[in-house]
């Protein structure tokens, strides 16, 4: 526990270390690892959760018309959605004049820079090495926007279920098997959800207590879990983890493409390495994934 601990610190912080890169070009690498990030949400949300709901219920039921994976990943998806974009926002007064908040910062002067992005001339306000980016969920006052908070909970929800699957292992080896999964895409979720923290502008503070909580999330789980071992079946702990993996993938397809891609794309501006780094992304959390489910099922097969 407190290895998955220290790796969800560790990685999630290690963006910040992009802060001392010149800030046109900080701004221009967190978009591509940014869209990274996307790619990995994207492959967690398909590959790895998607699958093994599928998995599940097969295991589970006797299944006719469809499987109830298929039905739950949408509840996932638009849950998420209602939560983003329906019930915390609040509409705003078109006649009421909008007067944009003084930036005050006595250790580095604001500066206006104009530059292209794609197709429109964009001027980027710099300070605190942040640079505004048009179309973005970018924070004027460093707090998180709901956007970043749906993140966190989704990420958190994916790690308190693998923490707690990990609990309710009975046989050591499957246990460690599951275990080096989590690890195997925990630092890679950890380190992509710093740079999308990075990227919205959050204040270090802000960022570092989001992704304390994130953390903690992992060896609660396994905690929890481990506890509830002895009073619940094993039936009914996969019973649990196939409906809650369902929606979580849903949940993490929504991230993924509504509140990471469709804003980064938005600038046009290194489209083609954004769309580079969307595919690496993919790619690395499938490969993660796939060798961890390859090596699983040998595991099984020799038992």
């Amino acid at each position: 526990t407190i290895a998955v601990f220290l790796i969800g610190i560790i990685f999630g912080l290690s963006p910040i270390l992009t802060r001392k890169i010149k800030p046109d070009v900080r701004t221009r690498v967190l978009g591509v690892c940014n869209a990274l990030a996307a790619g990995i949400f994207l492959a967690a949300g398909l590959v790895h959760l998607f699958s093994e709901a599928i998995e599940l219920f097969e295991s589970l039921y006797e299944i006719h018309i469809v499987n109830p994976a298929f039905l739950l990943a949408p509840v996932g998806f638009f849950l998420t959605f209602a939560i983003d974009k329906v019930l915390f926002l609040k509409e705003e007064d078109p006649h009421k004049e909008k007067h944009p908040k003084k930036h005050h910062h006595h250790s580095i002067e604001e500066d206006e820079i104009p530059f292209n992005e794609g197709d429109h001339i964009h001027v980027k306000h710099t300070f605190s090495g942040h640079g505004h980016s048009h179309g973005l969920n970018v924070s004027e006052d460093g707090k998180p926007s709901i956007a970043n908070y749906v993140l966190v909970a989704v990420l958190s929800f994916h790690s308190i279920l693998a923490g707690f699957v990990i609990g309710l292992e009975d046989e050591i080896s499957t246990a460690l098997v599951v275990f080096l999964a989590l690890i195997s895409h925990h630092w890679i979720e950890s380190f992509a959800l710093g740079v999308n923290l990075l990227r919205a502008s959050v204040h270090i503070k802000s960022m570092a207590l989001l992704i304390l909580f994130f953390s903690i999330m992992a060896p609660l789980g396994i905690i929890c879990g481990t506890g509830l071992n002895s009073v619940m079946s094993n039936e009914a702990g996969e019973q649990l983890e196939a409906y809650t993996v369902s929606i979580a993938a849903g949940s993490f397809l929504y991230v993924a493409i509504v509140d990471i891609l469709v804003e980064e794309f938005l600038i046009i501006r290194d489209k083609w390495l954004k769309t580079l780094g969307l595919v690496l992304g993919f790619c690395l959390e499938s490969g993660v994934v796939l060798l961890f489910e390859s090596y699983a099922h040998n595991q099984e097969e020799d038992h």
